[in-house]
């Protein structure tokens, strides 16, 4: 039995959790896809339309209160909050279901600190953006052009958007 949890988790970890329906379909194509303009509310209900503003390097990451990797991940993106956080040029938001309990995600977030910008997001969005698993992350070129998209997360993601804000930020082409 404790094999099975070990590999259960180890299955979520590396690959992140189921979250979308299988509905209409979008591509999302790093280097060529716009991010397109984002509904989105606050914790208190209040409506906000997510857009990039020109020359900004914006942080996506979408992610949900039951999701294992979602979890693992938060401390590596606090230390890229902490890192730009004089940096006016990088902005970092996180989305998660708008069907969540608003009082339960305030709780989640008292017991998890998670340092992005807080937004919730109604399902024909995160089809919009394409999101299969969370965590999802998602990181836009100072055109507003989505650089960087991968599904699932974990202790070390934040190295990788680390090295691509960096690149991003100092005008280099990305290469992996």
């Amino acid at each position: 039995m404790r094999q099975t949890y070990l590999i259960l988790l180890l299955v979520f970890i590396l690959y992140g959790c189921g979250d979308v329906e299988n509905e209409k379909k979008y591509e999302i194509i790093s280097g060529v896809s716009k991010l397109p303009e984002i509904v989105s509310y606050d914790l208190e209900g209040k409506r906000e339309i997510i857009t990039h503003q020109p020359g900004e390097i914006l942080v996506l990451n979408v992610w949900n209160i039951h999701c294992g990797p979602c979890i693992i991940e938060m401390p590596g993106l606090n230390k890229l909050v902490e890192k730009y956080r004089e940096n006016d040029r990088v902005r970092f938001i996180a989305l998660t279901n708008y069907s969540t309990d608003r009082e339960k995600l305030k709780d989640f977030l008292q017991e998890h600190r998670f340092d992005f910008k807080q937004r919730l997001i109604k399902k024909k969005y995160k089809r919009q953006l394409d999101i299969e698993v969370v965590p999802t992350t998602i990181v836009c070129n100072g055109e507003g052009i989505i650089s960087y998209y991968i599904q699932g997360g974990g202790l070390t993601t934040y190295k990788y958007i680390d090295r691509i804000i960096n690149t991003l930020l100092s005008g280099e082409t990305l290469t992996f």
